[in-house]
């Protein structure tokens, strides 16, 4: 399934700080240590940042976990602790990385660290790869939480909103609530220009319909999809899906059953294209209006 299966980047800034944990060198010199028969933890933890800092992230997480798991000092463990999570961070294990940063912030005094540790938790904590393990365990309630804040912090990026309101309506669909998910992709067509998302949602909002053996709008709105989002990835199984309703149900016409949200959010679509048109008109009227006292 395209879009909301796969794995973009709740947060407008997350790109930046995987870029930026990527070029953060630990603090130890560029040498290649020598292991010992029987390393000791100091020695095994000075070759996980070695293998942090060459970027081989997998290995790093392995000596610093050696070191974690070894009976050394405990501001070892937990300096291991620290750059495993962001060797997790940088592989994009963020449900890993969310697990040492909570472990660290427990006991962390360092104001500097703790501030570090919260930046790059929340980064983690918001990301898509979260949300799908926060569906895995089950826990549909605080996922739609970390998307619903997604939403509403994402500002100018469209694509950052609509992904967000997607997994809410997947959420959703996963627990087998039908009625409350085709509302909520419904929601990404009407409210966010991003036509990927889109697509996406249109084509599982037609299949929340079969599912509540509606066939008559699943075929509208898999249409729609065929119409309107031919390049996308979405519109070969749309066209195979509107044949076969075609073919059990008769030819597809705009729905007129849909119910009174499909009606109320196209006329709120309608609305809000208006009001763009309002302010732009406006906005050119004032600035013709500006010259012209200028002049």
């Amino acid at each position: 399934m395209l879009a909301g299966r796969k794995t973009i980047i709740a947060f407008a800034g997350m790109m930046l700080a995987i870029a930026g944990v990527a070029s953060l060198p630990a603090q130890i010199t560029n040498e290649q240590p020598v292991l010992a028969s029987g390393p000791t933890p100091t020695v095994k933890y000075r070759q996980g940042l070695h293998e942090y800092n060459q970027q081989d992230y997998p290995a790093a997480v392995d000596s610093l976990t050696w070191v974690i798991n070894s009976n050394c000092e405990p501001a070892l463990q937990n300096e291991a602790r620290y750059w495993r999570g962001m060797s997790y961070f940088a592989l994009r294990n963020f449900v890993a990385a969310v697990v040492d940063y909570d472990n660290l912030l427990r006991d962390a005094q360092d104001p500097q660290k703790i501030a570090t540790l919260q930046r790059f938790r929340k980064y983690a904590s918001h990301s898509t790869e979260f949300v799908h393990a926060l569906f895995a365990r089950g826990e549909f309630d605080l996922a739609r939480s970390i998307c619903r804040e997604n939403v509403r912090t994402s500002g100018s990026k469209p694509n950052v909103a609509a992904e967000s309101q997607y997994l809410i309506a997947e959420s959703y669909a996963i627990q087998n609530r039908q009625e409350e998910a085709l509302r909520e992709f419904l929601r990404v067509d009407v409210l966010y220009e991003s036509e990927p998302w889109q697509a996406a949602s249109l084509f599982r909002a037609a299949e929340c319909y079969e599912q509540l053996h509606r066939p008559a709008p699943a075929k509208a709105t898999y249409a729609r999809v065929v119409r309107e989002y031919s390049r996308s990835e979405h519109a070969t199984a749309a066209s195979t899906q509107l044949a076969k309703l075609t073919r059990q149900h008769g030819t597809p016409h705009r729905d007129s059953t849909s119910g009174s949200f499909t009606s109320s959010l196209s006329s709120f679509k309608s609305f809000k294209g208006a009001v763009a048109a309002l302010v732009s008109n406006r906005r050119s009227f004032e600035k013709t209006e500006s010259n012209a006292q200028r002049q």
